[in-house]
């Protein structure tokens, strides 16, 4: 139990650290010169090499990696000479808009393809279900920054709706949001489909709609919260008679319901 506790963080600071040192060295391997970059063209050799000797550039390799992960644990991630500032106070400014975008898209994603699962799956072999799968196919392969332009260019530029760019208002949030949800609202929309109509063939489907239940009661009530635990009737499809050990190997039998055993 301790050994599964305690396996995820130390996977999490393996990758961390895996990340950081790629990282470190293929900036370290850039033949630009940062304090060249920094000092200017015009710059003396003098004053390059006291710049150089400020970043700590001059020390060996592991000593600037050793340096660099100790920023990085204190979280100083250093310093932008491009926008004269620390990085952390750049990310710090932006952080509000990434969060609200990274949830908008979430939302999105998640309420589109539920939407369209769910009429996919009620319309099965229609029009309708054909041209929604159609267009989860093509939301999951089409490039993001083409969903991109093409929202851009109707509902920015030809309708007017929406703000080209820019951040503070709900309107400025709908085409990114929209953007980001559109890759994981066509898988969505895939799996909901199939689990749904898993479960609108279940017998209590149709001893509801014997009764007269609505279909929105249906759907939304008594097949769209089974349909998430669909793979719990997966699970059970099996039944475990037996198991028994021999020289260190389980060896698992397995029966299928009565009705399947015959003979």
């Amino acid at each position: 139990m301790i050994f599964l506790i305690l396996r995820r963080p130390v996977q999490t600071a393996l990758i961390l650290f895996g990340v950081a040192a790629i990282t470190f060295l293929l900036l370290y391997a850039l033949p630009a010169d940062p304090a060249r970059m920094i000092a200017g063209r015009s710059a003396t050799a003098q004053t390059v090499a006291n710049i150089r000797h400020e970043l700590g550039l001059d020390q060996p390799l592991f000593s600037q990696f050793w340096n660099y992960l100790k920023g990085l644990a204190e979280g100083n991630l250093g310093r932008s000479y491009a926008q004269k500032t620390d990085v952390g106070a750049l990310i710090a400014a932006r952080l509000p808009a990434t969060l609200i975008l990274m949830a908008a898209g979430i939302f999105v994603e998640v309420m589109l393809g539920l939407l369209l699962g769910v009429i996919a799956a009620v319309r099965r072999g229609g029009t309708v279900d054909r041209v929604v799968m159609m267009a989860s196919f093509v939301g999951v392969s089409a490039p993001q920054f083409v969903a991109a332009l093409l929202l851009l260019y109707v509902f920015a530029v030809t309708l007017a709706w929406f703000p080209m760019s820019g951040f503070g208002t709900f309107a400025h949030v709908v085409l990114p949001a929209t953007t980001l949800g559109i890759l994981g609202a066509g898988w969505y929309a895939r799996m909901v489909r199939s689990a749904m109509i898993d479960v609108l063939n279940q017998d209590y489907v149709r001893t509801a709609r014997a009764k007269g239940l609505s279909s929105a009661r249906i759907v939304f009530r008594h097949a769209l919260p089974n349909a998430f635990a669909d793979h719990r009737h997966d699970r059970h499809r099996y039944r475990p008679v037996h198991e028994r050990r021999r020289g260190g190997r389980g060896r698992l039998w397995l029966a299928r319901h009565r009705s399947c055993i015959h003979g």
